[in-house]
Protein backbone atom coordinates (compact mmCIF):
# COMPACT_ATOMS: atom_id res chain seq x y z
CA UNK A 1 0.00 0.00 0.00
CA UNK A 2 1.32 3.42 -0.98
CA UNK A 3 1.92 5.89 1.86
CA UNK A 4 1.90 9.60 0.97
CA UNK A 5 3.74 12.43 2.72
CA UNK A 6 0.43 14.02 3.80
CA UNK A 7 -0.56 10.76 5.50
CA UNK A 8 2.72 10.69 7.38
CA UNK A 9 2.17 14.26 8.61
CA UNK A 10 -1.34 13.29 9.76
CA UNK A 11 0.10 10.31 11.59
CA UNK A 12 2.66 12.52 13.32
CA UNK A 13 -0.06 14.96 14.43
CA UNK A 14 -2.25 12.10 15.65
CA UNK A 15 0.62 10.72 17.73
CA UNK A 16 0.50 13.81 19.95
CA UNK A 17 -2.78 12.60 21.43
CA UNK A 18 -1.95 8.89 21.14
CA UNK A 19 1.18 9.05 23.30
CA UNK A 20 1.16 9.82 26.99
CA UNK A 21 2.48 13.34 27.85
CA UNK A 22 5.63 11.88 29.46
CA UNK A 23 6.53 10.24 26.15
CA UNK A 24 6.11 13.32 23.94
CA UNK A 25 9.60 14.83 24.42
CA UNK A 26 11.20 11.69 23.02
CA UNK A 27 8.78 11.52 20.10
CA UNK A 28 10.37 14.63 18.61
CA UNK A 29 13.97 14.16 19.62
CA UNK A 30 14.77 10.46 19.46
CA UNK A 31 18.24 8.95 19.22
CA UNK A 32 18.09 6.35 16.46
CA UNK A 33 20.83 3.86 15.60
CA UNK A 34 20.98 3.03 11.88
CA UNK A 35 22.90 -0.12 10.94
CA UNK A 36 23.57 -0.89 7.28
CA UNK A 37 26.77 -1.88 5.48
CA UNK A 38 25.57 -0.13 2.32
CA UNK A 39 26.51 3.55 2.31
CA UNK A 40 23.69 4.64 -0.08
CA UNK A 41 21.03 2.72 1.86
CA UNK A 42 22.29 4.00 5.21
CA UNK A 43 22.34 7.58 3.89
CA UNK A 44 18.77 7.12 2.65
CA UNK A 45 17.50 6.01 6.06
CA UNK A 46 19.48 8.63 7.98
CA UNK A 47 18.10 11.34 5.71
CA UNK A 48 14.55 10.22 6.51
CA UNK A 49 15.33 10.13 10.25
CA UNK A 50 16.94 13.57 10.34
CA UNK A 51 14.12 15.07 8.30
CA UNK A 52 11.89 14.32 11.31
CA UNK A 53 14.24 16.17 13.64
CA UNK A 54 15.70 13.02 15.20
CA UNK A 55 19.35 12.19 15.70
CA UNK A 56 20.85 9.34 13.65
CA UNK A 57 23.93 7.40 14.74
CA UNK A 58 25.38 5.52 11.75
CA UNK A 59 26.94 2.06 11.92
CA UNK A 60 28.44 -0.05 9.13
CA UNK A 61 29.18 -3.12 11.26
CA UNK A 62 27.06 -4.77 13.92
CA UNK A 63 30.17 -5.19 16.09
CA UNK A 64 30.56 -1.42 16.39
CA UNK A 65 26.94 -1.04 17.50
CA UNK A 66 27.34 -3.96 19.93
CA UNK A 67 30.37 -2.32 21.53
CA UNK A 68 28.40 0.83 22.35
CA UNK A 69 25.31 -1.03 23.57
CA UNK A 70 27.37 -3.30 25.77
CA UNK A 71 28.97 -0.21 27.32
CA UNK A 72 25.51 1.03 28.33
CA UNK A 73 24.67 3.35 25.40
CA UNK A 74 20.92 3.72 24.86
CA UNK A 75 18.92 4.41 21.71
CA UNK A 76 15.19 4.97 21.31
CA UNK A 77 15.12 2.56 18.39
CA UNK A 78 17.55 0.50 16.31
CA UNK A 79 16.91 0.42 12.55
CA UNK A 80 18.99 -2.33 10.97
CA UNK A 81 19.57 -3.99 7.62
CA UNK A 82 20.93 -7.51 8.02
CA UNK A 83 23.00 -8.79 5.10
CA UNK A 84 23.37 -12.39 4.01
CA UNK A 85 20.90 -15.18 3.30
CA UNK A 86 17.92 -15.74 5.55
CA UNK A 87 19.83 -18.01 7.92
CA UNK A 88 22.66 -15.50 8.38
CA UNK A 89 20.19 -12.65 8.73
CA UNK A 90 18.22 -14.58 11.35
CA UNK A 91 21.38 -15.28 13.34
CA UNK A 92 22.30 -11.59 13.20
CA UNK A 93 18.76 -10.62 14.21
CA UNK A 94 19.02 -12.79 17.32
CA UNK A 95 22.41 -11.30 18.09
CA UNK A 96 21.02 -7.80 17.64
CA UNK A 97 18.12 -8.51 20.00
CA UNK A 98 20.57 -9.79 22.63
CA UNK A 99 22.83 -6.76 22.52
CA UNK A 100 19.94 -4.28 22.32
CA UNK A 101 18.13 -5.83 25.27
CA UNK A 102 14.46 -6.69 25.40
CA UNK A 103 13.24 -3.14 26.01
CA UNK A 104 14.79 -1.40 22.99
CA UNK A 105 12.52 -1.45 19.89
CA UNK A 106 14.12 -2.82 16.73
CA UNK A 107 13.04 -2.25 13.14
CA UNK A 108 14.59 -4.71 10.68
CA UNK A 109 14.96 -3.80 7.01
CA UNK A 110 14.52 -7.07 5.12
CA UNK A 111 15.00 -7.89 1.47
CA UNK A 112 12.58 -10.08 -0.54
CA UNK A 113 14.83 -13.15 -0.36
CA UNK A 114 14.84 -12.92 3.44
CA UNK A 115 11.07 -12.48 3.73
CA UNK A 116 10.28 -16.21 3.58
CA UNK A 117 11.31 -16.60 7.21
CA UNK A 118 10.08 -13.18 8.33
CA UNK A 119 7.86 -14.70 11.00
CA UNK A 120 10.96 -16.05 12.74
CA UNK A 121 12.38 -12.55 12.99
CA UNK A 122 9.49 -11.37 15.14
CA UNK A 123 10.87 -12.58 18.48
CA UNK A 124 8.88 -10.21 20.66
CA UNK A 125 6.29 -7.43 20.29
CA UNK A 126 9.06 -4.80 20.32
CA UNK A 127 10.57 -5.95 17.01
CA UNK A 128 9.19 -5.15 13.57
CA UNK A 129 10.32 -5.39 9.97
CA UNK A 130 9.89 -3.51 6.72
CA UNK A 131 10.47 -4.78 3.19
CA UNK A 132 13.20 -3.00 1.25
CA UNK A 133 13.46 -1.10 -0.99
CA UNK A 134 10.71 1.28 0.07
CA UNK A 135 9.74 4.93 -0.09
CA UNK A 136 11.12 7.44 2.41
CA UNK A 137 7.66 8.19 3.76
CA UNK A 138 7.11 4.51 4.54
CA UNK A 139 10.33 4.40 6.58
CA UNK A 140 9.12 7.46 8.50
CA UNK A 141 5.71 5.94 9.23
CA UNK A 142 7.14 2.57 10.27
CA UNK A 143 9.70 4.10 12.65
CA UNK A 144 6.95 6.06 14.36
CA UNK A 145 4.63 3.03 14.52
CA UNK A 146 7.38 0.82 15.96
CA UNK A 147 8.23 3.25 18.75
CA UNK A 148 4.55 3.74 19.62
CA UNK A 149 3.89 -0.02 19.73
CA UNK A 150 6.98 -0.64 21.84
CA UNK A 151 6.07 2.13 24.28
CA UNK A 152 2.62 0.66 24.87
CA UNK A 153 3.96 -2.89 25.15
CA UNK A 154 6.54 -1.99 27.79
CA UNK A 155 4.32 0.38 29.77
CA UNK A 156 2.81 -2.51 31.76
CA UNK A 157 6.13 -4.28 32.38
CA UNK A 158 8.58 -1.55 33.33
CA UNK A 159 8.67 -2.49 37.03
CA UNK A 160 9.32 -6.01 38.33
CA UNK A 161 9.44 -6.52 42.10
CA UNK A 162 11.22 -9.41 43.82
CA UNK A 163 11.08 -8.96 47.59
CA UNK A 164 12.75 -5.59 48.19
CA UNK A 165 14.51 -5.62 44.80
CA UNK A 166 12.97 -3.53 42.03
CA UNK A 167 13.97 -4.24 38.41
CA UNK A 168 13.13 -1.82 35.58
CA UNK A 169 13.96 -3.66 32.32
CA UNK A 170 13.18 -0.67 30.12
CA UNK A 171 16.03 1.26 31.72
CA UNK A 172 18.25 -1.71 32.71
CA UNK A 173 17.98 -0.42 36.27
CA UNK A 174 17.75 -2.18 39.64
CA UNK A 175 17.32 -0.84 43.16
CA UNK A 176 16.99 -2.17 46.71
CA UNK A 177 14.70 -0.30 49.11
CA UNK A 178 14.92 2.70 46.76
CA UNK A 179 18.73 2.65 46.61
CA UNK A 180 19.91 2.40 43.01
CA UNK A 181 22.50 -0.26 42.22
CA UNK A 182 24.71 0.20 39.18
CA UNK A 183 24.96 -2.88 36.96
CA UNK A 184 26.51 -3.26 33.53
CA UNK A 185 24.03 -4.26 30.78
CA UNK A 186 25.06 -7.93 30.73
CA UNK A 187 25.08 -8.08 34.53
CA UNK A 188 21.55 -6.67 34.58
CA UNK A 189 20.29 -9.23 32.04
CA UNK A 190 21.87 -12.08 33.97
CA UNK A 191 20.57 -10.86 37.34
CA UNK A 192 17.04 -10.42 35.97
CA UNK A 193 17.09 -13.92 34.49
CA UNK A 194 18.20 -15.40 37.83
CA UNK A 195 15.53 -13.50 39.78
CA UNK A 196 12.82 -14.46 37.29
CA UNK A 197 13.84 -18.11 37.68
CA UNK A 198 14.42 -18.14 41.44
CA UNK A 199 14.27 -21.55 43.07
CA UNK A 200 15.42 -23.35 39.91
CA UNK A 201 19.02 -24.49 39.49
CA UNK A 202 20.56 -22.83 36.44
CA UNK A 203 23.39 -24.68 34.65
CA UNK A 204 26.03 -22.44 33.13
CA UNK A 205 25.12 -23.42 29.57
CA UNK A 206 21.50 -22.36 30.19
CA UNK A 207 22.69 -18.97 31.46
CA UNK A 208 24.87 -18.58 28.39
CA UNK A 209 21.97 -19.29 26.02
CA UNK A 210 19.64 -16.96 27.92
CA UNK A 211 21.92 -13.93 28.20
CA UNK A 212 24.83 -14.16 25.76
CA UNK A 213 24.39 -14.00 21.98
CA UNK A 214 25.18 -16.92 19.73
CA UNK A 215 28.82 -17.28 18.75
CA UNK A 216 30.30 -16.29 22.13
CA UNK A 217 30.38 -19.72 23.75
CA UNK A 218 34.15 -19.88 23.48
CA UNK A 219 34.31 -17.25 26.21
CA UNK A 220 34.08 -20.20 28.62
CA UNK A 221 32.57 -20.73 32.07
CA UNK A 222 34.92 -18.10 33.50
CA UNK A 223 32.77 -15.40 31.89
CA UNK A 224 29.69 -16.61 33.78
CA UNK A 225 31.62 -16.92 37.04
CA UNK A 226 32.99 -13.37 36.80
CA UNK A 227 29.56 -11.88 36.08
CA UNK A 228 27.90 -13.86 38.87
CA UNK A 229 30.60 -12.74 41.30
CA UNK A 230 29.89 -9.09 40.39
CA UNK A 231 26.13 -9.56 40.72
CA UNK A 232 26.51 -11.27 44.09
CA UNK A 233 28.72 -8.45 45.38
CA UNK A 234 26.69 -5.53 44.00
CA UNK A 235 23.27 -6.90 44.96
CA UNK A 236 24.60 -8.29 48.25
CA UNK A 237 23.42 -11.85 47.67
CA UNK A 238 25.98 -13.55 49.95
CA UNK A 239 24.96 -15.70 52.92
CA UNK A 240 25.66 -12.97 55.48
CA UNK A 241 24.00 -10.05 53.68
CA UNK A 242 20.45 -10.66 54.97
CA UNK A 243 18.69 -8.96 52.06
CA UNK A 244 16.10 -11.65 51.53
CA UNK A 245 17.79 -13.30 48.54
CA UNK A 246 20.81 -15.56 48.22
CA UNK A 247 22.81 -16.62 45.15
CA UNK A 248 24.43 -20.00 45.76
CA UNK A 249 27.06 -21.82 43.71
CA UNK A 250 26.20 -25.39 42.78
CA UNK A 251 29.61 -26.92 42.17
CA UNK A 252 29.84 -28.72 38.87
CA UNK A 253 26.39 -27.47 37.83
CA UNK A 254 25.82 -23.71 37.98
CA UNK A 255 23.91 -21.36 40.26
CA UNK A 256 20.72 -21.13 42.30
CA UNK A 257 18.98 -17.97 43.52
CA UNK A 258 16.60 -18.40 46.46
CA UNK A 259 14.48 -16.07 48.57
CA UNK A 260 14.12 -16.20 52.34
CA UNK A 261 12.37 -14.16 54.96
CA UNK A 262 14.49 -11.42 56.44
CA UNK A 263 14.45 -11.24 60.22
CA UNK A 264 13.23 -7.61 60.18
CA UNK A 265 10.37 -8.61 57.87
CA UNK A 266 9.21 -11.50 60.04
CA UNK A 267 5.95 -11.02 61.90
CA UNK A 268 6.45 -11.30 65.64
Amino acid sequence: MEVHQSEVRDLLRASKTFLQPAELPKAYGMRIAVLDDSDPNRDFVCSAVRALGHGAAEFRRIEHLAQLLDAGEKFDIVVAALSGDRHTALSNARYLRHIAGMSMPVLLMLHPEQLRSAETFVMDPAIDFILMPCEECEIVARILATTINAAHFHRASTRLVFGHYLFEPRFSRVSFHGEKIRLKPREFDLALFLFQNAGVAQPRDVLFKAVWPEGTWKAGVRTIDVHVSCIRRKLKLNFGDHRGARLSTLHGIGYLLTFFERQEDAVT
